[in-house]
């Protein structure tokens, strides 16, 4: 498709043109999603990524459930959007398991061995048998402090959010939303494989990372509203979250906890459900349910800018300044550098 100019990222007026799904491509989605499952369990499939599957599969009977409840029926173009999403998923999940975990496993198991820090060793001696306890809630708090500041990195700079968009893609709110993750929306990783600096076993800094990981599964749902006052001030919740995915100017980049939401009060970044109800997706539209074009399409549009630049510096900033960025235009038409438009 052609590609437009993109808008800036508040921009929420943009008009969204309804997709128009088709049976052949919901069941080239459904068929390459089924496919994609075999092929995964026959060659990867371990402990936690049963414990994955039958946590995204609960959540569908829930949801499932509440639909017959209520007589409704999810329209042609959620399942679309939902086959979509769990090839995206399965892809990612297989790149995830095969490459990119254990190779973070190997740099944080070897930097545990070589720091000259003994965090768990003191923690051991010190509390005794609550020391694994002790050492797994501090680095889940760690954990979670490091993956606010990657997630919002993956907002607020271009060359990160090409890939950690494809999560915000989907205009269908769901639960298959939790598993629509780029094979390349992992930037988290490069915090992880540090924390065993402190002298800890990556097993605890791995346990941290699944913990947060099914944490925010459940928070792709929209019939859970509100939570106890002291819960939602301190931890991450569906309604928090569906401001995230929101795509007004008032929710943008905001709410970036994994668990704990208390790191966006401390921040500023910080936003309640105001009356203004959550309208899901891009400012952009992707405008397919296909997976590949899902994938990469804000990667690419990212590349035709770079490869475009009239110099080094400039492709520079496209990549790594805020999304959309675009030099400012002076009076006599040229360009400078100057502004953003995000």
């Amino acid at each position: 498709m052609n590609m437009e100019p993109q808008p800036n990222r508040s921009d929420s007026t943009r008009d969204h043109k309804k997709i128009n799904p088709t049976v052949a491509s919901m069941t080239l989605s459904i068929v390459a999603a089924v496919a994609a499952v075999v092929f995964w369990s026959i060659f990867e499939l371990h402990a936690a990524s049963y414990f994955f599957i039958v946590f995204i599969f609960l959540l569908f009977v829930v949801e499932g459930m509440r639909l017959l409840v209520n007589r409704t029926l999810p329209d042609r173009a959620a399942l679309d959007d939902a086959s979509g999403s769990f090839v995206i998923g399965i892809i990612g999940a297989f790149f995830l398991g095969s490459v990119l975990l254990p190779i973070a496993y190997f740099i944080a198991d070897w930097l545990s061995k070589v720091t000259p820090l003994h965090y768990g060793k003191w923690a051991s001696t010190t509390f005794g048998t609550l020391g694994p306890i002790f050492i797994f809630v501090t680095i889940l708090v760690l954990w979670d402090f490091c993956y606010y500041w990657s997630h919002r990195i993956g907002h607020t700079v271009e060359l990160f959010w090409g890939s950690h968009s494809v999560h915000h893609s989907s205009e269908k709110y769901n639960p298959s939303v939790a598993v629509r993750i780029s094979l390349l929306d992992h930037l988290g990783l490069t915090f992880l494989v540090l924390i065993p600096l402190l002298g800890i076993n990556p097993l605890y800094v791995f346990a941290a990372y699944g913990f947060v990981l099914y944490y925010q599964l459940p928070l792709h749902i929209t019939w859970l509203k509100r939570m106890p006052r002291p819960y939602e001030y301190i931890f991450n919740t569906p309604e928090h979250h569906r401001a995230h995915h929101a795509r007004q100017k008032v929710y943008i980049d905001h709410n970036f906890g994994g668990l704990l939401i208390i790191w966006d009060r401390i921040f500023g970044t910080y936003v309640d459900v105001e009356d203004v109800d959550p309208l899901y997706g891009l400012t952009q539209p992707v405008g397919t349910y296909r997976p590949l074009p899902i994938i990469f399409h804000e990667l690419a549009a990212l590349g035709r800018k770079v490869k475009n630049a009239d110099s080094v510096a400039l492709g520079f900033k496209y990549a790594f300044h805020r999304p959309y960025w675009e030099p400012a235009v002076s009076s006599t038409g040229a360009g400078t550098a100057g502004e953003s438009n995000g």
